[in-house]
């Protein structure tokens, strides 16, 4: 049978079909009898002590083979087989396991959290012993595990924080097992990819926030409701009225405790964070932490809220008092803001017929004199020294 040649515009030379199937052929056999990734230790590799190990069984080998000596001989035979014994049990450790993660609903920058990693050992014959679990990404720690019996599973606990809000991609886990002496670390990953949520640091709002020079409705805020049905018991704070304070609570408690009251009716209050910025970013996240800090102190205090900012586009959202979905929807539009990358109209963010609280970064590109014709308004720059009285992270 004649062998069809044909041109091949791409190298501009001839060549053999016939030799093109011996070919691949031939790279299909090498990739099958290669074996799969990672079964031979290709995500391993030897510690300082397994290297020291294989330097001495090598040179045990090489003195065996220059005098010839039975006993040397059968001394490198047991070190070898120490050492692929040593090599091929950390392979079979991390193999067969199911790993889930379980984290908090709520994590909130700079706060400490638990997390849980359980393992399940799916081996019918074989305990799991000695493995170092944890994520691929590196702001997570990881977590020892001693043994996981055949068939069982194990639930490790771990503490941590994270200091910056954000978004943080989880790909997956990552197993490492250099049992028993620790000649050789062998790891797996398992892929798991999930996204993290880290929210703004909350603070404490020290003093109560009275725009407009204590003549607005917000100078009522750290009193409680206006009504007359009781609502609730909490802790004393600077410029409560001493007469709602509840005496035989603060006795029993040993702190100042205060009476609130029903509001007979909610009020409105605009919340605007001007998010352009000439310094360092600092005091951006200062003031988006202010910023959810306040709006959760008001969302409790009965305040109808509405939140305006700039990320790319204008963000406008409308919170309700006592909705936990309005609230986490504004945390995870403040975990997601950017500083803007333009100057922001300050006019376009402010109605006119309720309460504002703007809050600055810092300073600012904003024309003077711009706030002289807008009533009720209170501007709170969290650089300032006047901001620490206010507010506390």
């Amino acid at each position: 049978m004649l062998a069809r040649v044909t041109y091949n515009p791409f190298k501009g030379l001839k060549y053999n079909e016939n030799q093109r199937e011996k070919n691949l052929l031939s790279i299909n056999r090498r990739a099958f009898l290669r074996p799969p990734k990672g079964f031979f230790g290709r995500k391993g590799h030897l510690t300082i002590g397994g290297k020291l190990f294989f330097l001495l069984t090598m040179a045990v080998g090489v003195a065996s083979l220059n005098t010839a000596v039975n006993l040397l001989y059968m001394i490198f035979s047991m070190l070898l087989a120490v050492l692929i014994t040593y090599w091929i049990i950390p392979q079979i450790l991390v193999r067969k396991l199911e790993l889930k993660r379980s984290l908090p609903g709520s994590i909130f920058a700079r706060e400490e959290f638990q997390g849980e990693i359980t393992i399940n050992n799916k081996k019918k014959f074989f305990s799991t012993i000695s493995l170092l679990v944890g994520e691929q990404s590196p702001f997570l720690p990881q977590v020892y595990a001693l043994q996981i019996p055949a068939k069982g599973k194990i639930i490790l606990q771990y503490r941590t924080s994270i200091a910056k809000r954000g978004i943080y991609q989880l790909k997956g886990f990552r197993v490492r097992c250099s049992f028993p002496f620790g000649w050789f670390c062998q790891q797996k990953e398992y892929p798991s990819p999930a996204a993290l949520w880290v929210y703004p640091k909350p603070g404490k709002i020290l003093i109560p926030v009275v725009p407009n020079n204590g003549k607005g409705l917000l100078a009522i805020l750290s009193r409680g409701g206006r009504g007359d049905e009781f609502h609730a018991l909490r802790e004393f704070r600077v410029g409560d009225n001493p007469k709602w304070i509840h005496w035989k609570s603060s006795a029993r408690t040993g702190k100042w405790m205060i009476r609130e009251f029903e509001r007979e009716y909610s009020e409105r209050v605009s919340l605007v964070l001007y998010n352009y910025l000439l310094d360092t970013e600092e005091g951006l996240e200062k003031s988006i932490s202010f910023c959810a800090t306040l709006a959760k102190y008001l969302l409790e205090a009965g305040y109808y809220l509405k939140f305006s900012t700039f990320n790319q586009t204008l963000i406008s959202l409308s919170l309700a008092p006592g909705s936990q979905e309005d609230f986490h929807l504004l945390l995870r539009t403040l975990t997601t803001l950017e500083p803007s990358p333009r100057p922001i109209d300050i006019k376009s963010l402010i109605t006119t017929d309720t309460e504002t609280i703007l809050i600055l970064p810092g300073k600012c590109l904003i024309d003077k004199g711009w706030e002289e014709n807008i009533e009720q308004l209170r501007v709170i720059d969290v650089t300032q020294p006047e901001f620490n009285a206010i507010y506390s992270d």
